[in-house]
């Protein structure tokens, strides 16, 4: 019987043995019940435990699922943002559209670039959008149509460069926006290239256009020449080219500087343009060197008259800083297909006609002939034995005797350069000279014939001879050069010779072209040297040059005297230089005197010394002291 039964059997009716037997089966059917009672009770309460648990382990579950979520979310988050700042970051405007043309994202630099307030871009759509866009640029309806097409066509990609009415330029990128297969949107991008393409055109100018005169470069040249060539060809039709070279603007671009010198340049440029067609082309392809190409040439008198109007126009002064500059040019043509059928052959052919006008006197110009290209070679093998003269020791000095004309004895040698060449021999001066000059080997070269020269003249009166003076011309580069005056005065001292017995023979040009002239030149003669104007009558002086600086003779050129008994304008030029020379109280010399005529003459009107064949030729230093000790000699008898 059931335990709770029983209790409450004994606490009412007693002892369970007092129990009546009719009771028991009832009393039975109560502890069943009880029973019955306690197993539901025990099955609930485990029942209600296994809930418990399960509903703990449900909303742990729960719990864990929502803190994943908070983090996904925050991590979202922090995507956005990150993409965000990314958008705002970049250089590029980007908007993306969704497929229904609605506005979906933009960054700040979209609003930028096409000037759009922040506040409006929201209630806009992207047709909107398109039209604002399209009202500043350069092409609006092509803008349109691009983007109308994408409505029909959304699965295309398209890269398109915009011009923009304010100066800009802009790349425009737009490609579809997919997730999956599916096209659900449109992004656009947008970059400002404003300033690579203006460093490309620039980039592109700088290749085919010279930066100083604007005027087109070799290359640019070569490429016009080339199309030129071919369109000759097929019409079978003449042109020329012109090859100019400035002949003396070196000069102004060491003594003035470069800043004048590329104004030379500009002048230059607008005067060879001013003489030309609009058809014609004409090219900067060097320092001081042009070239002019004139197609559908019609005859070779009309390239002759063309090449003496820039000769002409050339040789009018250049006003700069308040003097007057000169700079005349030679000019060399070559005609196609005449001279040459190539490229190549044809501007070689050109180069070498201007070569040979400037052999010819410079300020010219000259035809290309078939002899130029040999001439041409000879003068390159020529400056390559040129460059190695000196260090081989194949340079030397010829000593003419300078006379006065009043008591017929010497009063002083010019130095004279020769080059004895170990393969050619001999050189004519004229033939080295010019090429010395031209390459700036002249420098060098000058400053050895400085030292011999001195140094000779010394060693005349350490060996009991009178001291006489020692004439070494200075071509214009060297003059130019910076620390002539420093130089010089160390090779005085170095051989020991007396400053006065240094007589340094100049041009006219260098007196015209050097801007520091006036400076070397006063402290030269400071020094106690003697100045020279060489080949006086022949330049461009003016008077109030040898009034300003510190001169002490003038030499009539050579070309004077040899025809002063024959031509009546030489012989009135010569007169008049003595003259000059006289009023100025400068003594004068002539060069080239071989007549008793001619020395008659200089005596007549009062010529103060002379040089030339009717006394002595040019001669090694041993033959002079024999000359100069045999006319020592010939005084000793006489007196």
């Amino acid at each position: 019987m059931h335990s709770l039964l029983l209790r409450q059997i004994n606490r009412y009716l007693g002892s369970p043995d007092e129990i009546p037997e009719n009771l028991l089966p009832f009393l039975e059917a109560i502890s069943a019940s009880y029973v019955a009672d306690d197993s539901d009770r025990s099955l609930i309460d485990h029942s209600l435990d296994v809930m418990s648990t399960e509903l703990e382990e449900r909303n742990q579950a729960l719990r864990r699922e929502l803190n994943e979520r908070r983090q996904a979310e925050s991590r979202i988050e922090q995507s956005l943002s990150l993409l965000r700042a990314t958008l705002d970051a970049t250089a590029d405007g980007i908007v993306a559209v969704d497929s229904g043309q609605h506005v979906e994202s933009f960054n700040v630099r979209f609003l930028e670039m096409w000037h759009i307030p922040p506040e409006a871009i929201g209630g806009l759509h992207a047709r909107e959008i398109t039209v604002l866009m399209a009202r500043q640029l350069m092409a609006p309806d092509a803008f349109i149509e691009m983007a109308r097409h994408f409505d029909t066509h959304p699965d295309v990609e398209r890269c398109e460069v915009l011009d923009l009415d304010d100066g800009r330029i802009l790349e425009c990128y737009s490609r579809p926006r997919r997730i999956g297969e599916q096209i659900v949107g449109r992004v656009w991008s947008f970059r400002d290239i404003t300033e690579r393409r203006q460093a490309e055109t620039r980039l592109a100018y700088m290749a085919n256009y010279d930066s100083v005169t604007g005027l087109p470069n070799r290359h640019l040249l070569r490429e016009r020449l080339d199309r030129a060539i071919k369109h000759e060809a097929r019409s079978h039709r003449h042109l020329a080219i012109m090859f100019l070279d400035l002949d003396n603007f070196k000069s102004i671009n060491d003594t003035l500087g470069h800043d004048v010198g590329d104004r030379v340049l500009q002048v230059v440029a607008n005067r060879l343009l001013a003489c030309l067609r609009e058809s014609d082309t004409v090219a900067r392809i060097g320092g001081d060197e042009f070239t002019v190409l004139v197609e559908d040439m019609t005859t070779m008198e009309s390239i002759a008259a063309l090449a003496q109007q820039i000769i002409d126009s050339l040789s009018l002064p250049f006003p700069l800083d308040g003097r007057e500059m000169f700079c005349t040019v030679s000019v060399g043509i070559a005609i196609y297909p005449d001279d040459s059928e190539s490229l190549d052959g044809l501007m070689k052919s050109a180069d070498s006609a201007m070569y040979r006008a400037k052999e010819q006197g410079r300020n010219t110009y000259r035809f290309f002939t078939e002899d130029m290209h040999r001439r041409a070679y000879e003068r390159l093998l020529l400056e390559n034995r040129l460059r190695g003269a000196l260090k081989r020791g194949e340079f030397q000095l010829h000593y003419q005797p300078q006379i006065d004309v009043a008591s017929g004895a010497t009063v002083g040698i010019e130095a004279l350069l020769r080059w004895n060449d170990e393969e050619r021999g001999l050189v004519p001066p004229v033939e080295f000279i010019g090429v010395l000059e031209d390459t700036g080997m002249i420098v060098e070269v000058g400053h050895w014939v400085l030292e011999e020269a001195c140094a000779f003249n010394q060693s005349l009166r350490e060996i009991g001879l009178p001291p006489i003076r020692v004439a070494v011309n200075i071509s214009p580069r060297q003059f130019r050069q910076k620390g002539l005056v420093e130089s010089i005065r160390q090779i005085l001292s170095n051989t020991g010779l007396g400053a006065e017995y240094l007589d340094l023979e100049i041009t006219e040009s260098v007196l015209v072209d050097a801007v520091d002239a006036p400076d070397v030149l006063e402290r030269l003669s400071g020094m106690g040297v003697r100045l020279s104007i060489d080949d006086f009558g022949t330049g461009y002086s003016s008077l109030s040059y040898l009034k300003r600086f510190p001169i002490d003779t003038l030499k009539i050129d050579r070309s004077f005297v040899r025809d002063i008994m024959t031509d009546s304008d030489d012989a009135a030029i010569t007169v008049a230089i003595i003259a000059l020379s006289r009023s100025l109280r400068l003594k004068v010399l002539a060069e080239g005197v071989e007549t008793a005529e001619q020395l008659a003459s200089l005596r007549h009107h009062g010529c103060d010394e002379i040089q030339g064949f009717l006394y002595a030729r040019p001669m090694p230093g041993d033959a002079l002291v024999a000359w100069l000790r045999q006319e020592q000699h010939v005084a000793l008898l006489h007196a």
